[in-house]
């Protein structure tokens, strides 16, 4: 008896303190990323806000007398929903709840629109595809009514000239297109692309190409009680990491289409299962195992390639130039910062483990 009780403890334990939780709109609002080594997403409380991206262990120049900063992203992960034509904000929302779900790595939020659908969307940084993201929506009708859902991408004030391409997909859905928009980072050390392509079932949507706002749309008519659901698949891809940022870019939002969402879920919750087989486990207090979970889920989110260290518990991690040989893109000293570089000693200290 005694064992089985026991048993039973550390399958609790095992199973709780996995999700954190907001409901409130109103309280102190701390942004939680979604990474995956290459790109960090941050989410927002407004619906589908992210309000930026930033690329792992890319850096630009400051120039001739600036410092050095890691570059933030080109952003097309923005989408925005129009009910009946009405723009769903954070005015005409209820029942908003959001939550990180550790174990899938997933950002998750859900409400009611306008009193006309519910909606629910989850936002992963793919960790099988370290410079891609997902969006899944999934929007239910309250009562009949017409739904537009609006991609567009961000350019941050660091860049120079952009550049938007649109790419037609083979073997996607009917008239659907890529698109891309590329861009030099200000002092010319990197050049930048963000992709961005709906996937949904055949026939689930109509498309429009609305070149001149920058942007991809799709839209349909809802009776009330039925459900449709699509997915968004962006890539950012810089020259830091190939010679070709565009065309891999654009070349991973095509492959992300073949593939389907589902395989690409069960991809990215494969890797995310091999990574927290270096879960700690605390029986008894479900704050403090949620508090240590966390501390675990933003490590394994910002390195690309973990070194042993971290899984064999060290407390002090190495960044010295022949660490940095061996894995380019661990994990830097500072999270995904976006603010100037002055460098660091040869250690840093991990307070989690």
């Amino acid at each position: 008896m005694t064992i089985l009780l026991c048993a039973c403890m550390s399958l609790a334990a095992q199973n709780n303190g996995w999700k954190l939780t907001a409901t409130d709109t109103g309280a102190t609002y701390v942004g939680a990323p979604v990474a995956n080594g290459g790109i960090g997403i941050l989410p927002w409380k407004e619906p589908f806000s992210v309000r930026h991206v930033v690329l792992n262990h890319v850096f630009e120049s400051g120039g001739r007398h600036g410092v050095s900063r890691v570059l933030r992203g080109i952003n097309p992960f923005l989408l925005s929903l129009k009910v009946d034509d009405v723009s769903v904000e954070e005015k005409n929302i209820t029942g908003w709840r959001q939550e990180i779900d550790m174990k899938a790595a997933a950002h998750i939020t859900s409400f009611d629109a306008l009193n006309k659908v519910k909606v629910k969307y989850s936002i992963r940084a793919l960790r099988n595809m370290p410079y891609a993201g997902m969006i899944q929506v999934e929007i239910k009708a309250l009562e009949n009514c017409a739904i537009q859902v609006l991609q567009r991408t961000e350019v941050p004030k660091e860049y120079g000239v952009l550049d938007t391409v649109y790419t037609k997909m083979k073997g996607g859905q009917a008239g659907q297109y890529v698109v891309s928009v590329s861009a030099p980072s200000r002092h010319g050390t990197h050049r930048v692309t963000g992709s961005a392509g709906f996937v949904y079932e055949k026939n689930a949507f109509n498309f429009q190409l609305l070149k001149k706002a920058g942007a991809i749309s799709i839209f349909r008519t809802l009776q009330k009680g039925e459900t449709v659901k699509f997915a968004l698949l962006g890539t950012v891809c810089s020259t830091r990491d190939f010679a070709d940022p565009f065309g891999e870019s654009v070349r991973q939002v095509v492959y992300a289409n073949y593939e389907g969402t589902d395989r690409l879920l069960e991809a990215h919750q494969a890797a995310w299962d091999k990574l927290w087989e270096g879960d700690v486990i605390i029986e008894g207090d479900e704050e403090a195992q949620k508090h240590v979970r966390f501390a675990l889920y933003n490590l394994y989110s910002f390195g690309a390639r973990l070194q042993r260290a971290y899984l064999l518990g060290y407390r002090v991690v190495d960044v010295s130039a022949d660490v940095i040989t061996e894995s380019r893109d661990s994990p830097f000293y500072d999270g995904l910062p976006y603010r100037p570089y002055g460098g660091c000693d040869s250690s840093c200290l991990c307070p989690w483990l």
